[in-house]
């Protein structure tokens, strides 16, 4: 047995469950199939983007017709998904240390927290493709995202940026916590180093401040 049913999939034994899905499609699938497994994770993909294109069009006209902000937005996006895939792909254990938060955070900045939240709702969807555990990994995000466009109301003022980061990774912390009780039925085996990562992660979402001041003067927004 590799894994008990309920268990958190991520580390070692994710790797190894990589490892024999891969073998099994090398021997099942045919390069038809694989390519109709692209063509279908392309149409969910282009799907959840033109909801947000959607979006777009019918609540925020004004940025639907700005191809700087349009493009501002998806980089964003893209960027997250580019993070996450690479941590995802050298140590999943890592993964909590990727600051999520920070693309509600941006988004609220330039535009408003309706637009931010959006996105990323959006952005955490995609992530579902690609992390071990996607459903626990989306209810932490989505709640945490949540988090983030309710705290904070001046960004610019560092003190409400350390309250909003000090909320967020309170609410990873808990859930996360609720999850594992969930799964495990106690804490005897409690991985504290998830905990650690959820910190690093909160100190990282500071960063939000000077990548604020490098986009005004990059997309002059």
């Amino acid at each position: 047995m590799i894994i008990s049913k309920g268990e958190v999939v991520e580390g070692d034994k994710f790797r190894i469950l990589k490892s024999l899905e891969a073998e099994y499609e090398s021997q099942v699938w045919t390069e038809s199939n694989y390519n109709w497994v692209i063509f279908a994770y392309t149409l969910l993909v282009a799907l959840a983007l033109l909801m947000l294109l959607l979006f777009l069009r019918k609540y925020r006209l004004d940025i639907y017709k700005n191809n700087t902000k349009v493009t501002f937005i998806f980089f964003n996006i893209l960027a997250v998904i580019l993070l996450t895939t690479l941590v995802v792909n050298y140590d999943t254990s890592y993964l909590y240390l990727v600051p999520i938060c920070i693309l509600p955070l941006i988004l609220k900045a330039f535009f408003d927290a309706r637009l931010g939240l959006f996105a990323h709702v959006i952005t955490v969807l995609l992530l579902g493709f690609i992390v071990p555990n996607s459903f626990e990994y989306m209810f932490l995000q989505i709640i945490a995202g949540i988090v983030t466009i309710l705290t904070i109301s001046e960004l610019y003022k560092r003190a409400n940026l350390f309250i909003s980061v000090g909320q967020i990774t309170l609410i990873y912390i808990v859930a996360y916590f609720a999850f594992y009780v969930i799964h495990e039925g106690s804490i005897d085996n409690l991985q504290w180093e998830t905990f650690a990562l959820f910190v690093l992660c909160g100190l990282a979402t500071l960063f939000v401040l000077p990548l604020i001041y490098m986009y005004e003067k990059l997309f002059g927004l």
